[in-house]
Parts: C-alpha cells; structure tokens; sequence
C-alpha cells in the first residue's frame, strides 16, 4: 500500500504508522505498537496544506462548525469634501486640456460727439483664454478562476471589492485635483512652469491673503471674526466690480473653527450696560451677518485639510492646508461653476474583461483637471498675524 504524504495516519497489517511530510524531500516515518492519532490543527502553521493555502488573507474562513461567522462586510473609514465644496462638470471625451474664454470690455472714454469732425469711439473686446491641462489616470483590476471559486464559496465578491478599492483611489485623486491642482504630478512643485494651483493653493496673482491678527484658538471674539471676514469679503468684491452674482457664498473652516463657532453668540458683555446676548450659534450669527452684507445666501462648511492640527495620516485624502504659519486658515470663496470649476471630461470607465496568464482583468481609465479659475473670487485667511 502506498502511503500518503500529508501528515495523517494509516493501518497496514495491524501496525499503525504515523507518517509526516517535511517539505519536498524530507520523508521521515515511525512505527508505533499501538495506533496514536496525529491529526493537525487546520490553524497551526507547520501544517503542510495551510503552508501551501497561504495567499494574503488565511484564516478568513470559519474554523469550525461552532463559529458563528457574519458575512456582512464592514467597509473602510473615508470621506471626501471635494463634492459639494468644488464645482464640477463632466463630458468631453478623451482631451488632452480643457479651457475657457474669458472677455474683457474696453469702453470708450469720450461722452459726446464731435461737433465738427467725423470721429467716432468704438467699444473693444479683449478675449482671454484660459486653459488647464487634463489627465488620464488607470487601473486594473484582476481576479483569478481559483479566487473566484474559493470566495464564491462563502458568497464574497472579491472582485466586487477590489473594484471598489479602485474606485476610492479614483475619489482621491479626484479630491487632490480639486483642491491642490496638479501638484506632485510628475513631479511638479509650485515653481514649476506647468503647476496649476487647485481651490487651496492659489498664488498671490489669483487669491487675496488676509491675517487673523491673533492665535484664533486663544483669542477668539465673535467682533474679531466677524470684522476679519468682511474684511477679505470686502477685497474680494472690490476684485469683481461689485458684480453680485460674483460675490463668494461659502467660507471653508476646518473642524477645530466649526467646534468655536458652535459656541452661543454673545457680543459685549452681558452683565453690564449695552452688552447684548443672542440667541444664535456664532456660526448662525456669520451667516445671517454675511447674507445682509451680499444680499443672496451664504454657507459656512467645515474642511478639515484647514485644521491647525491636520496631518496627512487624519484624512482619506492625506490634504494638508494649514495656511501661511501652519496653524489653520479659512478659505472665502463663490462656489459656482460659472467662476470656478473642476473638469471631467470622462469620469472613471471599465472596459471588457479579458483572460491573461495573471486571471481575469479588466481595465478602468479617467480624464480629469486641476480646478479652472475664471474670476477670482478666493480669499485665505490665516491664522495668526501677519
């Protein structure tokens, strides 16, 4: 009788031999008076047929009959602020930039006619274009025959998940074009000829900066952030000819300023004459303040790239924006994709399936742009003094 190379046992004419498998070449058997049973624990390492299971993830399956298993999956931790904070349109097709014109007028400067001469004053159009480059990004996704028996099995779809892994990598780069542009692709740094800002990172040709004036986390005062936003507020609408439709509407914060505006508004000091309480969040109390200065609503939204202690390992994306002396700034801006926007002219897409050596694989490919500034509408304020 041939014996088996797994680590078992068997009876040949009444003795009992125990036999154990060392590797590929090492064969050591004992023979025993008396049967021993020597089965392994299906968990214990040394154990041939776990040795050659071992694919990333042993140790997924129930263990035995008395393990109550949920196959529910619990799915990462993440968040994103891009939607809803950046515009955004979509279509084009596979391009290689996207851009924009922008015109300017140039009127006349004479008021009346000439009374005795021909001459005329004639309005001009000065056309500005403005472009920003548009990339193409890729995955692959890969799922063997063996994996898809072994995991169907339980009724988990390992493809299914590793599609979604991708996806959420397509959201990260999404969110790094939105609000620091294409910075770190290929290695471009803000000096570098071809770097566009995104929504966070403007220069000074395009963004107003403006100081708090002091450590806002020691020395807040409703009057003192109020008078600091209507401040950058009032440059801003100076830069757009005091053309309301242009006017910013949102204020980015991060968590730890949405923490302080939370707080009740009170202006003076209520126990004394001509102190005032109000029943309102400080929050609630900006907004109201900012909507009758521009005269259309207005949104505070909480950013934490803006904390003072935001590090890259505190968010999905890893975003750090902590203004000029890295302890927190404040982002004023209009959020309209008529002043602003991110570009995809073709959002993530997954071509046929097709058999390699390597298992079933499908590629997936998507154009997107840095953040498109056509009026400049953004204004940072910084934490601290100038």
């Amino acid at each position: 009788m041939k014996l088996d190379r797994r680590n078992t046992s068997q009876n040949i004419g009444g003795l009992h031999i125990n036999t154990y498998f060392k590797g590929s070449n090492n064969f050591r058997q004992t023979v025993k008076d008396k049967a021993s049973v020597t089965f392994k624990d299906s968990k214990n390492e040394n154990n041939d047929f776990m040795l050659r299971l071992k694919d990333g993830i042993e140790g997924i399956f129930a263990k035995n009959a008395f393990e109550l298993f949920d196959l529910t999956p619990n799915l990462p931790l993440y968040e994103f602020f891009g939607d809803g904070q950046v515009p955004t349109r979509f279509g084009g097709g596979f391009v290689e930039q996207v851009s924009a014109i922008r015109i300017n007028y140039t009127l006349p400067e004479t008021r009346l006619t000439g009374t005795k001469t021909n001459e005329r004053e004639a309005a001009e159009i000065i056309e500005e274009k403005l472009t920003v480059p548009a990339y193409a990004f890729q995955y692959l996704a890969t799922v063997t025959e063996y994996e898809t028996m072994k995991y169907s099995h339980i009724n988990y779809d390992i493809y299914g998940y590793r599609v979604e892994a991708m996806r959420l990598a397509y959201q990260r780069e999404l969110e790094y074009f939105k609000f620091l542009g294409n910075l770190g692709v290929s290695n471009i740094d803000a000096t570098h000829k071809d770097f566009v800002p995104g929504l966070l990172n403007q220069g000074n040709d395009v963004a107003i900066n403006e100081f708090y004036g002091s450590d806002w986390a020691t020395n807040f005062s409703v009057e003192g952030f109020i008078t600091s936003i209507l401040g950058a507020l009032n440059k801003v609408i100076v830069n757009v000819r005091h053309q309301k439709s242009r006017y910013p509407n949102t204020l980015l914060i991060g968590s730890d300023m949405f923490e302080i505006l939370l707080q009740p508004a009170v202006v003076g000091n209520v126990a004394q004459s001509g102190g005032a309480g109000i029943a309102l969040s400080i929050l609630e109390y900006a907004e109201r303040q900012i909507r009758i200065r521009t005269g259309q609503p207005f949104l505070i939204l909480e950013n934490p790239y803006l904390n003072a202690d935001a590090t890259e390992d505190t968010t999905t994306a890893g975003i750090v924006a902590k203004g000029a002396n890295d302890n927190g700034m404040m982002v004023l801006y209009r959020n309209d994709d008529q002043v602003m926007r991110n570009h995809i002219p073709m959002p993530l897409t997954g071509g046929s399936m097709f058999l390699t050596a390597a298992g079933w694989q499908q590629n997936f490919i998507a154009i997107a742009t840095p953040t498109l500034v056509i009026y400049p509408t953004i204004a940072y304020i910084h934490n601290g003094a100038e």
